[in-house]
C-alpha cells in the first residue's frame, strides 16, 4: 500500500554535510529522511521556493519532451529500498496508457513538485527506514525531534 507524502523539509545532516530531503506521511506520523546530492536538494529547493531558472534545467527539458508528446507525469511512487538506495518510479500518462519509469527519488521529487504531482511512498519502504540501524548517519532521534523552523535550514 502506498501514502501520500509532503514536503517537510530540506536540511544538511549535520555530520556528513549532505542534503537530506524530509518527507512526511499525511497524517504527520512519519518522516522518511533521503540523503541526496547537492545538485538534486538545489533542483528541488528552487521548486519549494518557486525560483525561475534564465535556462531550462534537466528537470524542465523532461517535462517539455512530454508534453512535446501529449504525455504527462501522473505521479510520483517511492518503492523500495535496497542497500541504503531508494528507488523511485514516475508514473506517466501517455496516449491513453500507464507507463512507469524508473527514477533516483531525488530526480522524482523534482518533477513532482515541478508538475504539481502527488508523491507516494510504499508501506515497505517506511518499514525498512524504520528497522535501519545502519543509516548514513545517526541522527533518528535528531530527525523526529526537528520543529518546523529547522526544517527549512538548507541553503543553495
Amino acid at each position: 500500500m502506498y501514502h501520500q507524502v509532503f514536503i517537510k523539509g530540506l536540511i544538511l545532516d549535520p555530520i556528513t554535510k549532505r542534503p537530506i530531503l524530509l518527507m512526511e506521511d499525511s497524517g504527520h506520523q512519519r518522516i522518511l529522511p533521503i540523503w541526496i546530492g547537492a545538485p538534486e536538494a538545489n533542483i528541488i529547493a528552487l521548486q519549494l521556493e518557486n525560483i525561475p531558472t534564465p535556462r531550462p534545467l534537466t528537470h524542465d527539458l523532461l517535462c517539455r519532451v512530454l508534453e512535446s508528446v501529449e504525455g504527462r507525469i501522473k505521479e510520483v511512487r517511492i518503492c523500495d529500498c535496497r542497500e541504503e538506495t531508494y528507488f523511485a518510479r514516475l508514473i506517466l500518462h501517455h496516449d491513453g496508457k500507464e507507463l512507469e519509469v524508473d527514477a533516483r527519488p531525488s530526480d522524482a521529487v523534482a518533477l513532482a513538485l515541478k508538475n504539481k504531482v502527488p508523491i507516494y511512498v510504499k508501506d515497505k519502504v517506511f518499514t525498512l527506514a524504520d528497522r535501519c540501524d545502519d543509516c548514513e548517519s545517526p541522527a533518528d532521534s535528531w530527525l523526529q525531534s526537528l520543529g518546523t523552523e529547522e526544517t527549512g535550514d538548507y541553503e543553495m
